[in-house]
């Protein structure tokens, strides 16, 4: 751990930003965040899908919000 209480990863870990490249990466167990572009990521979508296909928990987050404003056939209040 250093000094600010993070888990410190270097570039030997499995995992990097996938939008920005860094591997100057917090792990949060199933999920990441990137310290430089302060994306989150979750290790699964690392694990299976190319970079280029792999989207943040945020940007999955507003997809969600965006349907669920659009319609209500997938969501229950």
């Amino acid at each position: 751990m250093s000094k600010n209480g993070r888990k410190e990863l270097d570039k030997e870990s499995e995992y990097h930003c996938p939008k920005c490249g860094s591997y100057d990466i917090y792990d949060l167990g199933e999920r990441f965040q990137c310290m430089k572009c302060q994306l989150t990521f979750d290790k699964e979508s690392c694990d299976s899908l190319e970079d280029s296909l792999i989207l943040s928990v945020e940007e999955k987050l507003k997809i969600t919000e965006i349907l669920k404003d659009k319609t209500n056939i997938f969501f229950d209040d």
